[in-house]
């Protein structure tokens, strides 16, 4: 699962290398997951110079020049590999090729990575940006109510962003159990874990960054950044025994220190 931290790492480095070339050939070996016919992705983006790659929610963004988009999903199991490669990508979705001679690949064993063209960029906000305001939290978790915050956090139709792993080292932070419901949360808390979403993904993507963790193909070497959602620790950075339960579309992961608010706490007047 490749979220925001890891993803802005590979956008930058993707930007650095391609940024400025020109897309020679892509080349779509899987096309359920299209929006558009096959040639509509020829005819938009071969020939076409790249203006630059970033991070959109989960997603990396390849805009060009001539003011078409492409956007790669990985979802769950997808990854990247750079062309050329000595090993052959097992279950290739696409690949794109530059005028560099150097090329991307997605490869996914399950088949549910996206790549689309010039897709639509939805009115949710997105943490990380102006528009995710302390104010719109709130909005959206009064209008959840009765919703676990775990799913709510993760559900990309009231806040894109985060996924799975990094809703649990956020929640985990501000020690609150993943199974609360959003209407039993207290208003201080509230602001507490929007504070701890720019906190915990910033040091995250900068540990990441710091400790050269990616290898060239943008597989990361370990996961001693993610302190909680991380099957290889038994033991929070505290010394408690770390959980796993199935909660929504995944495990979720945590400890008996995070509190399992029950009772419900007055609506928020969040326009005060």
């Amino acid at each position: 699962m490749v979220e925001i931290p890891e993803l802005n790492i590979v956008a930058n480095t993707l930007h650095n290398l391609f940024a400025r070339a020109m897309l020679t050939k892509i080349d779509i070996q899987r096309d359920k997951k299209l929006n558009a016919p096959k040639h509509n992705y020829q005819e938009c983006l071969v020939n076409q110079k790249l203006d630059k790659i970033y991070r959109r929610s989960k997603e990396l963004w390849f805009a060009f020049e001539n003011g078409s988009v492409l956007s790669i999903h990985l979802m769950g199991a997808g990854s990247l590999t750079m062309l050329p490669s000595e090993k052959q990508m097992i279950h290739p979705v696409a690949s794109l090729w530059f005028d560099n001679e150097k090329g991307i690949g997605i490869d996914d064993r399950i088949g549910q990575a996206r790549i689309l063209l010039n897709p639509t960029i939805p009115a949710t906000a997105e943490v990380l940006t102006e528009a995710f305001t302390s104010d719109e939290f709130k909005r959206i978790l009064i209008q959840a109510k009765r919703c676990r915050i775990k799913d709510v956090l993760c559900d990309q139709k009231r806040m894109r962003g985060l996924g799975i792993v990094y809703a649990d080292e956020i929640l985990w932070q501000v020690k609150i159990s993943p199974f609360t419901c959003c209407n039993c949360i207290p208003e201080d808390k509230i602001k507490e874990l929007y504070d701890a979403i720019p906190l915990v993904l910033n040091k995250a993507e900068n540990y990441i960054r710091d400790n050269q963790l990616f290898t060239g193909n943008f597989t990361l070497k370990n996961k001693d950044h993610r302190l909680i959602h991380n099957l290889s620790k038994k033991l929070s950075p505290e010394g408690e025994i770390i959980r796993n339960e199935n909660l929504g579309v995944g495990k979720t992961y945590f400890t008996e220190s995070q509190i399992l608010y029950k009772r419900p706490t007055a609506v928020i007047n969040y326009n005060q």
